[in-house]
């Protein structure tokens, strides 16, 4: 999920005192480091200084993202994030003259370094090339919520425990699973916004993602094993009420939400969103350009044999889930993949089944951003 992004102007000055000889224009941070705040946001002020005797003009602004948290990190750990609209708000800064900027972002890590470069151009036409470095050094929800583990087949699985806000007993409890490209101190703002809705949460980092140990399994048995006695753990915690057990996942963490629920009876309702209801569609929806790279990761973590594949397809196990559903598929992903979405929904459409369906159509869109909506709005009602 990408990051929200505001860049606000909060002061500018411009002030027409003569500049020092050989003096160039600079951008800097304010701070060398930051933290980010109890929502998982970072601010970072910074200052234009322009002591020429002509105007700088923006051109370009970008920042560079290097994840250096502990822990497996799949795919790249350095992302580079162009910013032409916010580029557009730093305003030309007259010769002798100074201005503030405020850039807010939810973080993407908790520790490592954002470097940003911003290009301009003077009245001459000279070009200006500037870089500030900001190291994000942890932040509040870091602190408050550390890691733990539990051990599952020999291997240390990270879990992260949030505690319910105001009642502490007969509460309900959810797990959550983090989806591709994540792990479970990715989604700590998520875990909190359930607990401040009267849930003891309990997050789960996969097999081979964050700091739990073991392979990938793209929703495998491992997989299924880590997050089973995660929420067995959940169950356990005092408060929680056992017969209010729910789990909450995204993208490949929704596929194994479902899965569980499958196998287990115990569990009152699953809240997913953006599952991969079926690998075949998966890899169908997939174009050209990344398909081998798609069945590459399958193959390497479900193998090729199909019953691996059909048994990692909650539209093939959905016969078998008891538990209430919340279902939400975006207007962001391919339409194979909310045909496939579609189909699971149908394939619950029986007496006595309470499924809450949020698929985009033609008609009707549905943002990423309206999946929490969703799943704490169907967590007070099947948990009341």
């Amino acid at each position: 999920m990408r990051a929200r992004i505001v860049l606000a102007l909060l002061l500018t000055l411009t002030a027409g005192a003569a500049h020092a000889d050989g003096a160039a224009p600079t951008f800097k941070a304010d701070a060398d480091t930051v933290r980010a705040d109890e929502h998982d946001n970072v601010n970072i002020d910074f200052t234009v200084l322009n002591p020429t005797e002509t105007g700088l003009y923006s051109d370009s602004l970008e920042v560079v993202l290097l994840n250096q948290d502990s822990g497996v990190i799949p795919g790249a750990r350095e992302t580079r994030l162009p910013l032409p609209a916010l580029a557009r708000l730093f305003a030309p800064t007259g010769a002798g003259g100074e201005q503030h900027y405020s850039y807010s972002s939810r973080t993407a890590f908790e520790h490592g370094t954002l470097t940003f470069r911003f290009v301009a151009h003077d009245g001459h036409q000279q070009r200006h090339e500037f870089t500030s470095r900001v190291v994000l050094a942890g932040g509040v929800l870091g602190d408050t919520y550390p890691s733990s583990s539990i051990r599952v087949d020999g291997h240390a699985i990270e879990i992260v425990p949030v505690a319910v806000q105001g009642v502490t007993e007969g509460v309900p409890g959810v797990l959550i699973v983090h989806g591709d490209d994540a792990n479970a101190r990715r989604l700590l703002s998520a875990a909190v916004t359930f607990a401040e809705h009267g849930a003891q949460v309990m997050l789960v980092s996969q097999p081979g993602y964050g700091n739990s140990a073991g392979k990938r399994d793209w929703a495998g048995p491992a997989t299924l094993a880590a997050i089973g006695a995660a929420l067995d753990k959940l169950k356990t915690t005092p408060g929680v009420d056992p017969k209010k057990l729910f789990v909450y996942g995204q993208q490949r963490g929704a596929t194994a939400a479902l899965l569980l629920a499958a196998k287990r009876g115990d569990i009152a309702g699953v809240m997913v969103q953006s599952a991969e209801q079926d690998l075949w569609a998966t890899y169908r929806a997939a174009d050209a350009a990344h398909r081998s790279d798609i069945m590459s990761d399958i193959v390497a973590q479900a193998g090729r044999d199909s019953a691996a594949w059909k048994a990692r397809s909650p539209l093939l196990q959905a016969a078998r889930i008891r538990a209430a559903l919340c279902v939400v598929h975006t207007a962001e992903e391919d339409s194979m993949c909310i045909a496939a979405g579609r189909a699971f929904v149908e394939k619950l459409d029986k007496p006595g089944a309470r499924v809450d369906a949020h698929l985009s159509t033609r008609t009707r869109r549905v943002n990423r951003q309206d999946g929490m909506r969703f799943a704490l709005d169907f967590l007070r009602r099947v948990s009341h």
